[in-house]
């Protein structure tokens, strides 16, 4: 079968104005924006490091997934835990009846870490109303997947910001 790496994403990637010049949401920030803009990293991380290991001719896939509307913390956890007892018994309440068992949510990592045949470079999300809820299915058309020149910006970058660079090349076809 070969190494995957899976990273998770989201479906409220969709959603987030990415920003190149504040990645650690040091202006303006806001934890929602926050959030999107990781989850749009997210994607953009995995499907740069698909076209590095093509380039390098290791054999390798990079998956991205979105578990849809899962139980998690996310709402209730880290900067919403102080939100006050009304915010946490209303969130509480829709997570138990809008959002999916944990469980459930694990089934997109799952089926892009193990399913026969699943190209690299895939974005898995669930295939019901808006991405949400439903069966892990491969999607293709999110723009993000597409969006080369940003991942290869957000690459170097992110090589800058942590002082780790990668031995793969960029992907980028040889100059004449």
């Amino acid at each position: 079968m070969g190494p995957r790496v899976v990273t998770v994403s989201s479906e409220g990637q969709r959603f987030a104005r990415f920003d190149l010049t504040n990645l650690n949401a040091e202006r303006n920030y806001r934890p929602a924006f926050a959030y999107v803009q990781s989850k749009r990293a997210n994607l953009y991380f995995a499907a740069e490091l698909q076209r590095r290991a093509d380039a390098a001719g290791v054999g390798l896939r990079s998956m991205a997934v979105a578990p849809g509307l899962t139980r998690t913390n996310v709402l209730t956890g880290g900067a919403h835990s102080g939100r006050g007892r009304a915010y946490g018994l209303l969130t509480r309440l829709l997570l138990s009846v809008a959002f999916r068992p944990t469980a459930e949510g694990a089934k997109t990592s799952l089926y892009a870490a193990t399913v026969p045949g699943l190209p690299g470079g895939s974005y898995v999300a669930p295939d019901g109303p808006l991405q949400l809820r439903g069966r892990p299915a491969p999607r293709t058309r999110e723009r993000a997947l597409h969006d080369v020149a940003t991942a290869r910006r957000l690459w170097t970058v992110s090589e800058r910001l942590t002082g780790v660079r990668f031995a793969l090349p960029d992907g980028a076809p040889p100059r004449p």
